[in-house]
């Protein structure tokens, strides 16, 4: 995408900081020390738990030197992983998690934990332990979540891309919120040992970036495939604009954003085919959280069994009012019955919709969001158009159906709203097709307006 121009080196593509870096003309030590640096000024955005103290950063590699921060539910070795969450106070973990391994070994250095959504079960980021995460563009508003904090910390110059850990949306809606690229890969494409998992089916490790390219040089030292996909001219793009009753109720502001990023492409010689995606949530909605719910009850009470303690003390220990409810719901049995036709049958099914879809585009695209950036405090419900809506899965309503069927997925930014809010556009991909999807998210990025520095 484009980006507002900036003396801040930490803004710049990775691999042009890591090639600076790698040949002398940018100290790796003094990168760290500005990404340290912007993270205390931004501090009462509340982005991150924990940031790293310091020690020497590495001057090889393809990242040489190029300072991230990673979402408190990834394991780190040095750094204490809770998932902002206090039922996890204490908790060790003797290693990094894969990602995180091989980020190191690519030459990055850790710069410190993310806040987020405590134990990812929220899309505000409003954690009553760590306090809320405030978007850089407006303070009083959500970062989005559950990785809100991985995106405020790019947002502002504390690091130069972040680990988010996306299980319904929880990478691209806080991109979308904060004017960034959010990239969630096709699940199982990248590592996930040493993520606190709320539903393995569904999560999958992502990133928040500044621009395409960087996803790809992360998926390449995430997957080891180097592959360089061409960059596409949109006029030999076929693009699916999804319609359905989800993707056109959204809020009036956010459509004239996308709806005149859409004719901008078509201007661009972009050939824009409206396709019916009323299948696709019809299908998220029977499986998406049945999946969800059962996977977590099991995830959760393994992580009480890990602790030591019981599952309704490991509840009580939550702070957030919202995911004290959730996880203490979770206590009860659900219908495995239900789970079990969710994972064979309805989920395959999904899956096929998206195929279906495929026939016929390259990429399909709708809002990443129905709506921009909430009032911190508005955890229950929103108002969208009019009407009171339940916040949680208003917002993952649009990002969801991607987690399910593991396709990738892309929020790439497209402009802001009068009040200032960043507006974000879903590209989506078929399962596996994660380098071509961000090389085209990358070309339709490029005919956006760049959207300023908070």
């Amino acid at each position: 995408m484009p980006s507002h121009r900036s003396p801040d080196p930490l803004r710049r593509p990775l691999r042009g900081i890591a090639a600076a870096v790698r040949e002398g003309s940018l100290d790796p030590d003094d990168l760290a020390e500005r990404a340290r640096a912007a993270a205390e000024a931004a501090a009462g955005l509340n982005a991150f738990t924990v940031v790293a103290s310091g020690g020497a950063a590495q001057r090889t590699g393809p990242l040489a030197g190029v300072p991230f921060a990673a979402k408190d539910a990834i394991a780190t070795r040095d750094l204490p992983t809770c998932a902002a969450s206090p039922a996890l106070a204490g908790w060790t973990v003797g290693e990094d998690a894969a990602a995180i391994r091989l980020l190191r070994e690519a030459g990055a250095t850790l710069i410190g934990k993310a806040n987020m959504h405590e134990l990812s079960f929220g899309v505000t980021s409003n954690n009553a332990a760590f306090g809320p995460v405030r978007n850089p563009y407006a303070g009083d508003r959500i970062a989005g979540g559950s990785s809100g904090g991985s995106a405020v910390a790019v947002a502002v110059g504390a690091a130069a891309f972040a680990l988010a850990a996306d299980t319904g949306g929880s990478a691209r809606i806080p991109a979308a919120h904060c004017g960034l690229t959010g990239f969630r890969p096709s699940s199982g494409r990248w590592p996930d040992a040493g993520l606190i998992k709320v539903s393995p089916t569904r999560d999958t490790i992502g990133a928040i970036v500044r621009h395409a390219d960087d996803g790809l040089l992360l998926d390449e030292i995430l997957t080891g495939d180097g592959a360089m996909p061409s960059v596409p001219a949109l006029r030999d793009l076929r693009i699916g604009l999804l319609r359905a009753g989800e993707t056109d109720d959204v809020a009036a502001d956010l459509a004239a954003i996308v709806n005149g990023f859409v004719d901008r492409l078509r201007s661009a010689g972009a050939a824009i085919v409206e396709l019916d995606a009323s299948a696709l949530f019809e299908l998220e909605a029977q499986c998406g959280f049945p999946i969800a719910l059962h996977e977590a009850r099991i995830e959760l009470m393994a992580l009480a069994g890990d602790l030591g303690i019981g599952f309704a003390e490991f509840a009580a220990r939550i702070a957030s009012p919202d995911v004290r409810a959730i996880v203490g719901g979770l206590a009860e049995s659900g219908d495995p019955q239900l789970y079990d036709t969710a994972i064979a049958v309805t989920r395959p099914a999904l899956q096929r919709a998206y195929e279906d879809l495929f026939k016929g585009v390259d990429v399909l695209v709708m809002p990443a969001t129905p709506l921009t950036a909430a009032r911190i405090g508005e955890d229950d419900t929103v108002t969208l158009n009019g009407r009171q809506v339940p916040t949680f899965p208003t917002y993952a309503r649009l990002t969801s159906p991607a987690s399910v069927a593991g396709v990738p997925s892309v929020s790439i930014p497209v402009g802001r709203t009068a009040d200032g809010l960043p507006v974000g556009l879903l590209v989506e991909g078929r399962a596996g097709s994660d380098r071509a999807l961000l090389a085209a998210a990358g070309a339709l990025g490029a005919v956006a307006e760049p959207i300023p520095d908070p």
